[in-house]
Parts: structure tokens; C-alpha cells; sequence
């Protein structure tokens, strides 16, 4: 008997929690959100380059002697200089490479060599801008336009043969 009760407990338990509601409910609210206007300005910041010492030469090829010269290797050039770039500062302990010179060469295995010269640099006296650098910035920028070291448009020869 108790078998059959807690049978017949189980099914009308089931079928109730498995019964489909007659009656859907849905509610949604939207409003336009109208916050005051605010903007913030931040405060630029500037450092000053401490110069390392002489000009250095550094030439980069192991991380490319994976890459035999092809024309689709070319194309891949100006991010094998920023390697290369990358890797003369660190090893120079340096932050900076300034008035970077890039030249780039297949060597006798068919693989780049990239060369880099310059003069290795560390950022130190990091502060807040002043009126008087935010000047001398401005007469920086009507003396030249900034440039990318890398763009070889303009100033770098290309020879591909």
C-alpha cells in the first residue's frame, strides 16, 4: 500500500511540475538616459633622454634566419625592423635608439641581416607637462613634421634583386 501510495505521489508530483503554464508574462522598460555632459582633460606628460654614450651598431639576424628572402618576406620588413630596433635597445640597456639609421641586407645565406645605428637612450625625469614644454613642442612641431623611421617612401632606397 505504502508502494502504491508513493507511486501515485510520484506521478502527481511529476505532472504537475511538468504541466505547461496557460499564461505568459512579460514586462520590459526603457527610458533615454540623460546624464549631465562632462569631459575630462588629461595632463600630458614628458620626460627627458638621458644619452648612454657613443653611436652603436647593432646588427639583428638570428631572429630572422628562419626566413629565406622571397618577395612575400619583404612585405614583412617594416615589422622585422621594429624587431630589430627592439632588440638593439634592449641589448644596449637602453629605452630608446635615437636618430636611428636602418639598413637592411641579404647576407650569403640568402637571409636578412638588419643593422641598426644610433644613439641608445633612457627615458629619466618623468613629470607633468609645463606651459614651457608644451612651447617648446609646438616650435618642434613647426620646425618638421613627425615621421615614421620606417617610412620608406621618402627617404630609403630600396633595392630588391
Amino acid at each position: 500500500m505504502k508502494k502504491l501510495f508513493l507511486l501515485a505521489l510520484t506521478v502527481l508530483a511529476s505532472t504537475t511540475l511538468f504541466a505547461q503554464k496557460a499564461s505568459l508574462s512579460y514586462q520590459e522598460s526603457s527610458a533615454r538616459s540623460l546624464e549631465p555632459a562632462h569631459s575630462v582633460m588629461i595632463t600630458p606628460f614628458v620626460a627627458d633622454m638621458q644619452l648612454l654614450g657613443d653611436r652603436i651598431s647593432y646588427t639583428e639576424s638570428e631572429a630572422f634566419a628562419n626566413y629565406a628572402i622571397t618577395s612575400d618576406i619583404v612585405t614583412l620588413i617594416p615589422t622585422f625592423k621594429n624587431i630589430a630596433l627592439s632588440r638593439a635597445a634592449r641589448h644596449h640597456k637602453a629605452d630608446a635608439i635615437v636618430a636611428a639609421t636602418v639598413d637592411v641586407i641579404t647576407n650569403n645565406a640568402g637571409r636578412i641581416e638588419i643593422t641598426i645605428s644610433g644613439y641608445p637612450v633612457k627615458y629619466i625625469n618623468f613629470r607633468n607637462a609645463k606651459m614651457e614644454d608644451v612651447e617648446l613642442q609646438l616650435k618642434a612641431q613647426q620646425i618638421g613634421t613627425k615621421e615614421d623611421v620606417f617610412d620608406d617612401r621618402n627617404k630609403n632606397t630600396t633595392v630588391i634583386k
